[in-house]
């Protein structure tokens, strides 16, 4: 008898433990929903914290600011002496109309502004391969000054002229001839461009160019399917490419896109470098993957190179083309 009574309250005490345990995952649940809503609730209000405070300091600079509108654009690029014309306005809140002046700092040259209604214009030609900063515009009324920082940082090469990269998709096959010490590639794949169109400069052509250590070999027109005349329009286009190339032992066969714009400049990408050594093996160099599929170097229409973005890679850039 003791011992049914023992094995029942065993039974008991089991089933009991079981509850227990379901009881304490509900808690643990519950405590868990309970923290993270509570952290939500935080993250909420740091989030609307930070939304005020910025709101605040917005305001506070709008507030504080001399000026109401500001704004720039960029025209007339000069290729010759690769600069481009800037031209800047800013309206004060308050100004006479007898006695205010203002000055317009880009870097640390001043350009005296004019006033027309109620907003000063200036105009300055800058750097066109270089970054410009435009710092601050100053207002004078007799002895009294005041300076508003604008710290506009204007990059020409970025926001006016068309932008291409290149890169070769799929593959090839080689066939070696000892004998002639020739390797045939058989190429089978897309260039693949990418074109980022600008106010006022777009392209107008493009084309693959194959070269064999820097002199052309074949130049093929690239029909792209997109609208590319398009101004400020960026768009992704591939090209197929099947073509067969004979390359001498110790030679390098760059595969190009060279896109024109509007402006007559010629926008080249190395999309793909096969080198043969004077064995016939074929292999990459080390500093292939700096220009493979990397910036655009620009040439103008006379064939001359006026943007090289490798000459600040530090490595030695063999490449040459003659356009």
């Amino acid at each position: 008898m003791k011992d049914k009574f023992t094995k029942v309250l065993l039974v008991i005490i089991c089933i009991l433990l079981v509850v227990c345990l379901f009881q304490i995952g509900d808690l643990r649940n519950e405590v868990r929903n309970k923290y993270n809503h509570i952290s939500n609730n935080i993250s909420n209000v740091n989030h609307e914290i930070m939304n005020i405070s910025s709101n605040v300091y917005n305001a506070l600079e709008e507030e504080a600011s001399l000026i109401t509108e500001e704004s720039y654009s960029l025209e007339n690029p000069d290729f010759e002496n690769f600069t481009i014309k800037l031209n800047a306005s800013v309206t004060p809140k308050e100004y006479s109309e007898s006695r205010t002046t203002a000055t317009l700092y880009v870097g640390e040259e001043a350009y005296p502004m004019t006033r027309e209604d109620s907003t000063f214009k200036a105009s300055a030609d800058i750097p066109l391969f270089m970054q410009n900063s435009v710092t601050k515009v100053v207002f004078r009324e007799g002895d009294t000054v005041r300076t508003e920082a604008l710290d506009w940082w204007i990059d020409p090469r970025e926001e006016a002229i068309v932008r291409t990269y290149a890169n070769f998709g799929g593959g090839w096959s080689a066939e070696n001839d000892a004998e002639t010490e020739i390797q045939t590639i058989d190429i089978n794949g897309s260039l693949d461009v990418d074109i980022y169109n600008k106010t006022g400069s777009y392209i107008t052509k493009a084309e693959v160019v194959y070269l064999i250590d820097g002199e052309t070999v074949k130049t093929e027109i690239a029909e792209l399917q997109n609208d590319n005349q398009r101004e400020d329009y960026n768009f992704w286009d591939s090209v197929p490419l099947n073509i067969s190339i004979e390359i001498p032992y110790g030679s390098t066969l760059d595969i190009c896109s060279v896109i024109t714009d509007n402006y007559g400049l010629r926008h080249v990408n190395i999309a793909e470098r096969i080198h043969v050594n004077d064995k016939g093996s074929m292999h990459d160099q080390e500093e292939d993957w700096i220009w493979r599929a990397g910036e655009d170097i620009i040439y103008d229409a006379e064939g001359n190179c006026i943007w090289n973005p490798y000459d600040y890679s530090n490595v030695e850039f063999d490449f040459e083309i003659e356009l």
